[in-house]
């Protein structure tokens, strides 16, 4: 009989938000968005209160506005969204287990097969989580619990905020089966409209569908979401590695934006996020990319025509563990490409790694002058100092030394590194 193992998805809890309400309790009980402070800015986020009434992230600042007189806005912080993820995926990697892949700036996976055990049970596994995150941060976070990640992820979203769900053996033709195909992970509203045309309203109806006529209509894809659908997907979580060969985030954004500063802020906190798990596996980088993607106008995702030009990214002369450095490599990618479109994704990559213990300083002939320029300068000003007090010249070197003393340079053309006393002695004859 299969052991079946335990997948947990962490999701964060109208994360951007509750990060202001973190450092600002004040803001838990009125209503907040987070967006630019201008009168046609788009909202981001927004918090459960605001969404309580009808705020929710895409809609135009002005309409919100109109729903509420006591809305508070905050001004979007990535460095500070991305403090707090960092330190939130340090703690799960530290308190509970290394297997850990991160999703998103606010979501990850966690493989608690080995783990859950010492909890009692997996829904005290989940509550311990979250007890620990809010006591560290003042952050929620829902947790989803199945045997795939697919059913870990579905079941992310029944219980926010601050919920549990597990979801174990056949459950999921009861919980998961009789929601509508849009609620459907992985499933876009363009999807959602050719499914429905082949008479697919459910999950449960693609769950119990022909997988040819899947495929008639998605594709390859329409195996995958079928065998989703049935409990037959990955269980896998991919655990980050210091021997990895590249290190890569994306974001994808909740409204398209053009919004020069606001991408900007982007890159900000996924080099931010790259930079620290480079910190933690002790790495050097090389090289820089930058992924821009939109999308066409039947609203599938594409990549922007630019991805596919190597000028996206840009190879260092030396390698490199500067955050500095990779931000402005990365602004520079960014300034020099971005044309105005609307962004549906970004992400921020970096390859060519190599451990900082194997790393060899590649010095170059300008570098090895100025070494040597500014050794001599030393020198000098030693030799100056020491006859100055001695009111006589004791120290020489170099063109200054004294004739009789270039009798024991001899010793330093000799190819052995170590001298006996018998060749000393034959030297002085």
């Amino acid at each position: 009989m299969k052991e079946y193992k335990v997948i947990l998805l962490m999701d964060m809890d109208a994360f951007f938000a509750s990060c202001h309400e973190a450092i600002d309790p004040k803001l838990k009980e009125k209503p907040l968005v987070v967006c630019s402070p201008n009168s046609r800015a788009i909202i981001t986020t927004s918090n459960y209160k605001a969404r309580s009434i009808g705020i929710k992230s895409g809609m135009p600042y002005f309409k919100a506005k109109k729903l509420s007189n006591n809305l508070n806005i905050a001004t979007p912080d990535y460095q500070l969204y991305s403090n707090f993820s960092s330190k939130i995926f340090e703690l799960l990697i530290d308190e509970y287990t290394p297997k850990v892949e991160v999703a998103s700036i606010d979501e990850c996976y966690i493989d608690a097969t080995n783990i859950w055990h010492k909890y009692g049970s997996i829904k005290k596994l989940c509550l311990d989580i979250q007890r620990k995150i809010y006591k560290e941060f003042k952050l929620t976070c829902s947790i989803g619990a199945s045997y795939t990640r697919f059913f870990a992820k579905m079941a992310v979203s029944f219980n926010k905020p601050n919920g549990v769900k597990i979801i174990k053996g056949d459950d999921y033709k009861k919980e998961i089966w009789q929601l509508d195909i849009e609620k459907m992970f992985m499933i876009g509203p363009s999807t959602a409209v050719k499914l429905r045309e082949i008479n697919i309203k459910t999950i449960g109806d693609l769950a119990c569908s022909n997988v040819k006529d899947l495929e008639k209509v998605l594709g390859v894809r329409g195996r995958n979401l079928y065998n989703c659908a049935n409990g037959i997907s990955s269980d896998v979580v991919l655990a980050e590695s210091s021997q990895n060969k590249s290190i890569s985030n994306e974001f994808t954004l909740d409204v398209e934006s053009n919004q020069f500063e606001e991408l900007k802020n982007y890159i900000y906190f996924l080099c931010k996020r790259v930079h620290n798990r480079l910190e933690r596996r002790f790495l050097m980088f090389k090289n820089v990319s930058v992924l821009l993607a939109t999308r066409n106008r039947n609203g599938e995702f594409i990549r922007s025509k630019s991805i596919v030009n190597k000028s996206m990214q840009r190879t260092l002369n030396d390698y490199s563990d500067q955050f500095n450095t990779l931000l402005n490599q990365a602004y520079n990618i960014f300034e020099e490409f971005f044309d105005n479109q609307s962004i549906y994704k970004i992400g921020i990559g970096v390859k060519d790694l190599i451990s900082k213990k194997n790393y060899t300083y590649q010095s170059t002939l300008d570098s090895i002058n100025q070494v040597s320029k500014n050794h001599n300068q030393e020198l000098e000003s030693l030799k100056k100092n020491i006859n100055l007090f001695y009111k006589k010249d004791v120290l020489y070197f170099g063109d200054n030394m004294p004739r009789e003393s270039f009798k024991q340079t001899k010793y330093i053309f000799n190819e052995e590194t170590h001298l006996s006393n018998k060749q000393i002695k034959k030297s002085k004859k």
